[in-house]
């Protein structure tokens, strides 16, 4: 669930110390009308919430944290859910130092790697690009920003990390089993073998509202894994100013994952879509190709979603999902009610 409002963006009018953050609650209702797979064909009902704030010690310095409050298992075939086996978690855990030129980060974190899985629209949006999202590594992560005439604002982020074992990737209320080494996956090697890097850029002229990034991912093999994954991502997003009260912001990414998870197959993702923004009103058109290489097998996601927000922080939405996943083609429709609280 992206934040509305990022904790770490220190607001100037105060002084520290301080907190900061923004809380986010969603109710979500998921109906499969119709699936290939009679098991697929459920009916689920959701609650998430997201607490994401920072504890500001200096005009710098900071710990920052993203609690997460949703489901920490999986339905079996066929199986409807209301409101299942919710968990209490931390996404992220760190201290942090930042200025306008430099930051650094130790703890648990999400080294930055892709953008559609926070930024695709929608209830659906990022279904497939969540397949690619690094999350929940116990790390280091640091940024230069600087600005050229050239390219305008450029920011580098590095970071070096492995799966978070410790007692924090666990969960309160319903268990989530606390991860170890002999679980295996990629990165879950308990040293320092795991890499990320990602080059953004924005502000290239006043009249354009346009931003890139470019990442790489190298994530070590663990015990069970029988190769490395490497990782490449290429974004672009902006806005169009349509008229004073209607704006697009769009977005596009392709994503290459080689041995993906540590697996013999590679993974091409392709994502196109964005949102239009007519007052208070949001239509966002969302579509994901995923293509496996070793068996030559395309996946399709293709949403639809539309939303109201009202002006005390409260949004609905509902939309429409196709998706054809190992060639079986389900259609699902869902309900999100939304409310953010920024403190």
């Amino acid at each position: 669930m992206a934040s509305a409002v990022r904790a770490e963006e220190e607001p100037i009018s105060r002084k520290a110390p301080y907190i900061a953050g923004d809380a986010e609650v969603e109710i979500q209702l998921d109906h499969t009308l119709r699936s290939d797979e009679p098991g697929n064909r459920v009916t689920q009902a959701e609650l998430t919430a997201e607490l994401d704030f920072a504890l500001w010690l200096t005009g710098a310095l900071s710990v920052q944290a993203d609690l997460a409050f949703d489901s920490v298992t999986d339905a079996e075939p066929g199986e409807d859910r209301y409101f299942d086996d919710n968990g209490l978690y931390v996404e992220q855990l760190y201290v942090r130092y930042a200025t306008d030129r430099v930051s650094l980060a130790a703890g648990k974190i999400a080294p930055a790697f892709g953008v559609a899985h926070d930024k695709a629209a929608g209830i659906y949006g990022s279904d497939f690009a969540s397949d690619y999202e690094i999350d929940e590594r116990i790390g280091v992560t640091g940024s230069l920003m600087f600005d050229t005439p050239a390219s305008g604002r450029l920011t580098i982020t590095g970071s070096t990390f492995f799966a978070d074992t410790t007692f924090l990737s666990s969960s309160a209320f319903t268990e989530r089993p606390r991860l170890r080494r002999r679980d295996g996956g990629v990165s879950n090697t308990g040293d320092f073998s795991s890499y990320a890097l990602a080059v953004t850029g924005e502000r290239f002229t006043e009249d354009l509202d346009l931003r890139f990034r470019g990442s790489a991912s190298f994530q070590a093999a663990g015990r069970t894994e029988n190769h490395d994954e490497i990782g490449l991502a290429f974004a672009l997003d902006g806005t169009i100013a349509i008229t004073e009260d209607i704006d697009y912001e769009w977005l596009a990414e392709i994503a290459h994952l080689q041995h993906y998870q540590g697996g013999d197959d590679d993974l091409l993702f392709l994502t196109a879509g964005g949102e239009l923004k007519v007052r208070n009103w949001r239509f966002a058109p969302v579509l994901t190709l995923r293509k496996m290489t070793r068996v030559s097998q395309t996946d399709v996601l293709a949403t639809l979603s539309a939303g109201y927000e009202f002006e005390n922080n409260i949004g609905i939405s509902s939309a429409y999902r196709f998706m054809r996943e190992e060639g079986m083609a389900s259609h699902t429709i869902g309900l999100k009610v939304r409310y953010a609280y920024e403190f």
